[in-house]
């Protein structure tokens, strides 16, 4: 979907909110946008995913990266901080190579599932670690402006907003 056609889907009074959110899901996903974010988010990378993320959820995440950062410097030399590893908005390491489908879930509209798929090259084809499938969901609400994502939820893990609530309570000399 080109850029003109998905502002208009987003702004169209008429469009239905299960397109609306499933436009701002394909948006958040589309170009690497949100697939390539490793670790907690910059100011630029915020600041470009500011159009997708609420702002509650936005200003967890800067509290946590500003968290890190206090944990980095406290952290004595050779040993490693508690920092945020992997692609937050993906629920794996590793990331995802793309984006397989995505469709809303609930009547509403306001949770659309993403199935996402990691392929290790480093596995022969028909390796079970060569294709990794898994699915996760967006949770979205309306900001006055269209919609935005407030939480993501993962199978095998706490919900995004949890584990940035957990990492602000942790010490930075936890040993791990």
């Amino acid at each position: 979907m080109n850029a003109s056609a998905l502002l208009l889907l987003l702004a169209s009074p008429n469009a239905s909110q299960s397109s609306t959110t499933l436009a701002l899901a394909e948006a958040f996903y589309s170009q690497g946008e949100a697939l390539n974010v490793f670790g907690l988010p910059r100011e630029a990378e915020a600041a470009r995913l500011s159009r997708y993320i609420d702002s509650s959820l936005l200003r967890s995440l800067e509290q946590a990266r500003v968290k890190e950062d206090e944990c980095s410097r406290l952290t004595a030399e050779g040993d490693k901080p508690p920092i945020w590893e992997g692609a937050i908005f993906t629920g794996a390491v590793e990331g995802a190579s793309q984006v397989l489908s995505m469709k809303g879930r609930d009547a509403d509209a306001t949770t659309v599932e993403v199935k996402l798929v990691y392929v290790d090259d480093n596995f022969p084809n028909g390796h079970r670690y060569h294709r990794i499938e898994w699915q996760i969901a967006l949770r979205m609400k309306p900001d006055g402006t269209g919609w935005k994502i407030y939480d993501l939820e993962f199978a095998e893990a706490p919900p995004l907003s949890q584990q940035i609530a957990n990492y602000l309570q942790m010490d930075c000399d936890v040993d791990y």
